[in-house]
């Protein structure tokens, strides 16, 4: 996958050690931790570890997620993430999955990224049809 995938306002990419303190202060939010299978306890260990576990992974493999960080253009800071699955069937199945840090609700970055990562998600699965390799 060719990293950053970008929009308007963000710059999409796998998190790295750079984003565990935001990554993990806004998982802590309660408000964005209600309704997801983490707590408002969520540690820096836990955070540092999931980073960790996807260094070098570009899509993720057979039942295994990809957390990708939105970090926004102008200033740089993390916004939110997407998550892809790969739910096992093929490549072409994917779950997608978003959080977004609590100052950033309800202004469209979600729909935002999401509707990049589709996209990308989309061209690349057309791509390995017809070329046999991903762009």
């Amino acid at each position: 996958m060719p990293y950053p995938l970008q929009t308007s306002r963000l710059r999409i990419e796998p998190l790295a050690l750079a984003d565990l303190d935001e990554f993990v202060a806004y998982r802590r939010n309660e408000t964005v931790a209600r309704y997801q299978s983490w707590g408002v306890d969520y540690s820096l260990e836990q955070g540092k570890s999931l980073i960790d576990s996807q260094i070098g992974i570009t899509f993720p493999t057979s039942e295994n997620w990809l957390q990708l960080g939105l970090r926004n253009r102008f200033d740089g800071h993390l916004v939110g993430d997407v998550a892809i699955h790969n739910l096992g069937e093929s490549e072409a199945t994917v779950e997608i999955g978003f959080t977004i840090s609590k100052p950033y609700q309800g202004k469209g970055f979600a729909k935002e990224a999401v509707s990049e990562v589709m996209a990308y998600l989309k061209r690349a699965q057309h791509c390995e049809i017809c070329c046999q390799h991903r762009c």
